[in-house]
This record gives structure tokens, sequence and C-alpha cells, in this order.
């Protein structure tokens, strides 16, 4: 129940390590085939400006951000279908919003169906697709009209 799940700023480089080992493994599960080589997290990215998800002390989901983009949102598996995604995803919004933008972006692999339905559920439009730019694998790219912020607490 995401009620029991505590949603904080990222605290340090500890957090990091565990963001590396959520994020490697969903990767792995949802796109390891697709995938030609060992894919390699990229501890170089934003992390530090991001929002971590936790259960009983274990790192269940990951969200970052950057200008009028939503970068990452990562759910462990046994946190799906629970509600967690959505109020990271309105932390997402209300982050993106409280920078100025009156509309937010995003990209998911076109082959992952379930996350495309969850954006469209909340939202969120298909606008184009391309090629990604390093494994080739069709990409979708989505939008959605913003409001005010939203409070990342909620």
């Amino acid at each position: 129940m995401t009620s029991d799940i505590e949603i904080r700023r990222f605290a340090g480089p500890a957090d990091l390590a565990r963001i590396e080992r959520l994020v490697s493994a969903v990767v792995q599960e949802c796109y390891g085939h697709l995938l030609q080589e060992d894919y390699r997290f990229d501890a170089g990215e934003n992390w530090p400006g991001s929002w971590l998800a936790e259960a009983g002390g274990d790192l269940v989901g990951v969200l970052l951000t950057g200008r009028d983009w939503l970068d990452d949102l990562w759910i462990a598996p046994t946190h799906r279908r629970q509600g967690l995604g959505a109020r990271l995803l309105a932390v997402a919004e209300g982050e993106i919003s409280g920078r100025g933008h009156a509309c937010g972006r995003l990209r998911v692999v076109a082959g992952n169906l379930l996350a495309r339905q969850f954006y469209a559920s909340h939202g969120w439009r298909e606008d184009g697709r391309y090629p990604h730019e390093t494994h080739g694998v069709e990409m979708v790219e989505m939008t959605k009209a913003l409001g005010q912020g939203v409070d990342p607490k909620r």
C-alpha cells in the first residue's frame, strides 16, 4: 500500500548506490531483451536531484526530472499497480510545472505498452516516434499540459 511509502529527496552517496541497483534491475527486467550490450547505469546523470520512494527501508521507486522532462521513473516490480507510480508522476508534474513549464515531456520505449498506457491514463499523449540514439529501438515522445505545481508530499 502506498501510504506506507515515504517519498523523499536524494540525501547522499549511499542513495546513488541504491538507485543504481534498482534502475539496473528494472532496466534488465523490462528492456534486457532489447539491449545488444550490457546496460551500464549512468551515475553522471543528475541523480542528486531525484526523489526516492522507500518502503520498510527498501528503495522501491525513483524519479528524476530535468527542465520540462520526466527523465526517469522506475518502480520495483513488487510495488507496481499500487499507486506509487501515480504518486511519483504527480511529483514530477509538480516539479516541472514549478519550474514554470506549461507542458511536460517524456519518452518511453514504444514496445513498453504498459508504461505507455500508464502515462496515457494520467493525461499524457503520444506526440511522435523516433529511433533511440544509441540502441535503435523505437521511442515514443509523450507530452502533457500542466497546471500549477503539485505538493510532492501528497
